[in-house]
Order: structure tokens, then sequence, then C-alpha cells
């Protein structure tokens, strides 16, 4: 899984089923609370970072010409 920029393994995953036909469409990882706080925490980070960074600079990284 993508986790604070970075793929790390996750030790455990989960189906996920299509609910119209009950069928396994993909197996995804299942994140920890320590994968949960690690992301609230490097978010955090990168907003504070990164708050002051106006609009219109920010798009052009989303959305490159």
């Amino acid at each position: 899984m993508l986790l604070a920029g970075k793929w790390v393994d996750a030790a455990k995953t989960f189906g996920v089923y299509d609910p119209q036909d009950n069928r396994l469409v993909a197996h995804v990882p299942l994140s920890t609370k320590e994968d949960m706080k690690r992301a609230i925490d490097e978010a955090e980070k990168s907003f504070k970072r990164n708050k002051n960074w106006p609009t219109h600079e920010r798009i052009k990284v989303l959305r490159p010409q």
C-alpha cells in the first residue's frame, strides 16, 4: 500500500466483493492502527510544510501540462 509517499507491504489483506454478484474483485492491504497514525502524522507534516503554497502552484503539480 502507499503510505506517506512510499510503497509498504501489509501483513494482512482482505477481500473486496462486487455487491451485485458477490464475486471477489481484489484483495487489498489491511492497515493497522500504526499505519493510520503514521499516515495522519505525515499528512499533518505535509500540511504544515505546504499550507502557504499558492493554489495555482499546487494545481501545476497535480495537473502537469
